[in-house]
């Protein structure tokens, strides 16, 4: 299952691109249907995208991001065209509380994570000595 998933994940897009009419589109529908995701730097970019992908093939979404406003509007967007529901919540994925919320809001909501997905980051060089591990912060 969990390649099935993976190859699912990769070919997603084409849901957005062929439509459900396609047999690939159809296929990706059927294995995102009713599950949840949880999708970190969702306002905008390929999170965004994923998040309107997986909407469209009828999966429940948690939009995060520490964009408020931005994944907030992404997510009315995304409600209005039907299928899938979207749920926007602000969060920083640098803070384990907003990650532990996050994840406590999809299994109050859904029961469940099918998939988490992270966007979120930026790039900004560090030198590798001063790392820590988010845990550790």
């Amino acid at each position: 299952m969990k390649k099935l998933t993976m190859v699912a994940a990769m070919v997603a897009g084409t849901l957005s691109l062929f439509g459900e009419t396609d047999e690939i589109g159809m296929a990706v529908a059927r294995t995102f249907a009713g599950k949840t995701a949880v999708i970190s730097g969702a306002a905008s970019g390929m999170g965004l995208c994923s998040s309107k992908t997986l909407a469209a093939a009828g999966a429940n979404v948690f939009m995060c991001d520490i964009n408020g406003d931005g994944v907030r509007k992404a997510a009315d967007e995304i409600n209005a065209c039907g299928k899938g529901k979207a749920f926007a919540v602000e969060m920083d994925v640098r803070k384990f509380a907003d990650c532990e919320r996050s994840a406590a809001l999809a299994i109050e909501k859904t029961g469940k994570i099918d998939l988490v997905i992270n966007f979120a980051g930026g790039n900004e060089a560090r030198c590798c000595s001063s790392y820590k591990p988010i845990y550790e912060q």
